[in-house]
């Protein structure tokens, strides 16, 4: 009789064998892929790509003609996309191999089972030596079955910790342990405390006759207030311009507003500097140069496209908070007096620095995605102390962060990035989800209204969730920005397209409603201001149509020089930074009554 320990029939021992040669097979040449792929992950890295790095510094110089313009940017799109994939891949190849030594394993397992019987241990009192040849046999193959599911696992969880980051290195400070939730967006959140849920609107702009503290806005959504705005203005003629002001530096950062005063920096490769214009007559009230420790901006090579002061500021009552292109960041208040000043660390990427900080109660959050130490930061207003800081495993993006409002999520902070999309809790950083995102360039921040968020996804395509549960519910891939952010009306979201062309889609579906193409493309970021939609285009001309399933064009006005920040709305008045003057445009009743 034979042995009573379960067996296999003996019909399946081919098929068996061929699965296990086959996994085995299949795990070893993808173990050969992930090798190929960390050396050719390095290879590819945009940052350390000789001939990028020339032709970049041609572009920087000002000495490029437009077909070397032209050639850098379709040899750093292509770059891009290439290292991008191959990052992903450094995440999924160690899944398949993990997957493929399993399936190798239970096949050798099952193929022993089929001759009967199950091969064991041997027996502690037998002397060595004397174990059957079938368990002799199992040995080397359990061996190197369990080496490679080993070697797999390591293989996965340094992928997963981050390991595809740009030259990763350690920052200052704490840093966050990840959550496991998942990788998917659609992961349930986590409640949050009431304190913590503080959104920036209510607790940044209580006490102000007229606020525009943020980068896109009071709340950070391209949302103005309901109020009369002029519709249109002429410079030459001098209708509905209250005055203009030569700017004393360059710089592409966003004028912001806190009552009577405007702020907004300008910078270069020697010095940077914080600016207060008076909105009544346009005065330069003061200027403050912000140096830390004789650091320059200089050798950054940067794009004039971005600049040394690309960063709009962000505000609170009381408080003023500039960041610059070099890594420097300093809080003052609104009469110029510097409260604190610090050095963030190398904020250098492949055009420049340009994610705009934001204010939530006591706390400065910072994206700062770059090429050395990728992270989000969040310090504390009143000291500039770290309060929190999430190591991203990103490539440098040039988007800012989100506060979300509204529903479960609210103090939440939704941030793009390559490769992935991520949302954090407010309170301490902890990552509740992420999924993959491989947009090229990414500039674009969150879009959001209280009920949905538009963000990318995959390869070139905008998704848009629902803001409470994160639930999937349609998706965009076509006329898509890429430094404009969309604007989320109640209805609808409008996209403005380096191509000139702007879209209007239908939130409850995502269809298109309409499409219309401009002669210029855009830079500056949708407004919807007093039931109208303002956008400014490249060239300096700001279009005014209706928030309308039909498009409907207003009036179209020409500031007469380059406008690549976001305007800023406060009631009867909207400012708007040239690439040489600083604009306040008035509001005359006659003009709104024209408009009606």
């Amino acid at each position: 009789m034979g042995s009573d320990k379960p067996s296999l029939p003996v019909v399946f021992r081919p098929f068996l064998i061929g699965l296990a040669a086959s996994s085995g097979l299949l795990a070893i040449l993808i173990l050969l892929a992930i090798a190929a792929n960390s050396f050719y992950v390095d290879k590819l890295n945009p940052a350390a790509s000789p001939l990028l790095k020339e032709l970049r510094a041609d572009a920087c110089s000002g000495t490029a003609s437009p077909q070397e313009l032209d050639k850098f940017r379709d040899m750093d799109f292509l770059s891009k996309k290439s290292f991008i994939r191959a990052l992903l891949l450094s995440r999924k190849l160690p899944l398949l191999a993990l997957a493929s030594f399993a399936i190798f394993f239970l096949s050798i397992h099952a193929i022993f089972l089929g001759k009967a019987p199950i091969p064991t241990l041997p027996d502690p009192s037998e002397p060595l030596g004397k174990s059957s040849d079938k368990n002799k046999a199992l040995y080397p193959i359990l061996a190197l079955a369990g080496i490679g599911l080993v070697f797999s696992i390591f293989l996965l969880l340094r992928a997963d910790s981050g390991a595809v980051s740009l030259d990763s290195e350690p920052g200052a400070g704490t840093q966050v342990e990840k959550n496991s939730p998942g990788n998917s967006l659609l992961s349930a959140p986590t409640n949050t405390t009431a304190s913590e849920a503080v959104h920036s609107q209510d607790a940044n702009i209580k006490g102000s006759s007229g606020a525009w503290p943020f980068f896109r806005g009071p709340s950070g959504n391209n949302i103005a207030s309901k109020d009369s705005f002029p519709l249109s203005w002429d410079v030459q003629s001098g209708k509905n311009i209250a005055w203009k002001s030569q700017i004393p530096k360059k710089g592409n950062s966003s004028p912001l507003v806190w009552d009577d005063k405007i702020f907004f920096t300008g910078a270069d490769n020697e010095s940077r500097e914080v600016f207060c214009f008076s909105i009544s007559d346009g005065s330069l009230l003061w200027r403050r140069e912000i140096e830390i420790d004789g650091k320059t901006a200089e050798n950054l090579n940067i794009f004039d496209d971005t600049g040394y002061a690309a960063p709009s500021m962000a505000l609170s009552p009381d408080r003023a908070v500039a960041i610059f292109a070099n890594g420097d960041i300093a809080c003052l208040d609104h009469s110029g007096n510097i409260f604190w000043k610090k050095y963030l660390g190398s904020a250098t990427n492949m055009y420049g620095y340009a994610s705009s900080p934001i204010i939530s109660g006591n706390k400065i959050l910072i994206q700062f995605d770059n090429e050395k130490d990728p992270s989000l930061i969040a310090l504390a207003l009143d000291s500039g102390d770290e309060l929190w800081k999430v190591k991203r495993a990103v490539i440098p993006s040039w988007a800012s962060p989100s506060i979300l409002a509204g529903g479960e999520v609210d103090g939440r902070i939704a941030v793009n990035g390559n490769p992935f999309v991520a949302i954090y809790e407010l309170k301490d950083g902890k990552e509740i989800s992420k999924f993959e995102c491989s947009f090229n360039d990414l500039a674009i921040s969150p879009a959001f209204n209280e009920k949905l968020i538009l963000i990318p996804e995959g390869g070139d395509k905008l998704s848009c969730f629902t803001s409470d549960k994160l639930e999937p519910l349609w998706h965009i891939s076509e006329d898509l920005p890429d430094v404009a952010t969309p604007l989320l009306s109640e209805f609808r979201t409008y996209l403005a397209a380096p191509s000139g062309i702007v879209s209007c889609i239908d939130l409850n579906g995502g269809a298109k409603l309409w499409s219309h193409e401009f002669g210029t493309g855009f830079y500056s970021s949708p407004i919807l201001a007093g039931g109208r939609v303002y956008l400014c285009d490249r060239d300096g001309k700001t279009h005014v149509f209706e928030d309308s399933a039909e498009f409907k064009l207003l009036a179209s006005s020409d500031l007469g020089e380059p406008v690549v920040s976001i305007p800023a709305f406060v009631p009867s008045k909207i400012i708007i930074r040239g690439s040489e003057h600083l604009f306040c445009i008035f509001f005359q009743a006659a003009d709104a009554q024209r408009s009606e």
